[in-house]
């Protein structure tokens, strides 16, 4: 063990030797190290001197992808983004206009540039309006939609009556 007390990696100065850290069952030699922010934390030596810790945590916040991109004014489909409304489970969360007049739609910044959220639901409406048929042709399918097919009486047909039954109870868990 190689004392890195007073050493500075990036934003830590390791000040300490803490208790050390179990990971995957192997232990790992932990420092408790100040950061330039003014909190503390612990983090292993090979992490320091490796280069992969650089922080507390305050560097990610600052620069990195939890950083949140302002999408006011973009349009997403039919949505058209209005305000920052909050979060959701750690993902910010947006109010959108949508083209069919239904205001204040809220979605997730993630759902939006996935392409995930297109509509306020109208879209969905509009699709399974088509008829399955024109529903099951690709150039009729829209992205973000979940299909929702009507379950067949014998999924099956041939299969013995047991088959068919799971089947039919699988079909409707999903």
């Amino acid at each position: 063990m190689v004392d890195i007390t007073g050493q500075r990696f990036g934003r830590l100065v390791a000040r300490e030797r803490a208790a050390d850290l179990i990971y995957s069952g192997r232990p790992f030699t932990a420092w408790r190290c100040d950061c330039d922010c003014g909190a503390s934390s612990v983090a292993t030596a090979s992490g320091l001197t490796r280069g992969l810790t650089k922080s507390c945590g305050c560097l990610r916040r600052e620069t990195g992808k939890f950083k949140t991109v302002d999408i006011t004014g973009r349009r997403f489909g039919r949505l058209i983004v209005v305000k920052r409304v909050g979060s959701r489970s750690g993902k910010a969360l947006w109010a959108c206009d949508c083209d069919c007049g239904t205001r204040g739609h809220e979605t997730t910044q993630n759902q939006l540039q996935r392409g995930h959220a297109q509509s306020c639901g109208c879209l969905r409406e509009e699709f399974l309006n088509l008829g399955i048929r024109k529903a099951m042709m690709p150039m009729f399918r829209p992205k973000a939609v979940k299909i929702t097919y009507p379950i067949p009486e014998t999924p099956y047909p041939g299969k013995s009556e047991f088959f068919n039954q799971v089947q039919r109870r699988m079909l409707q868990l999903r």
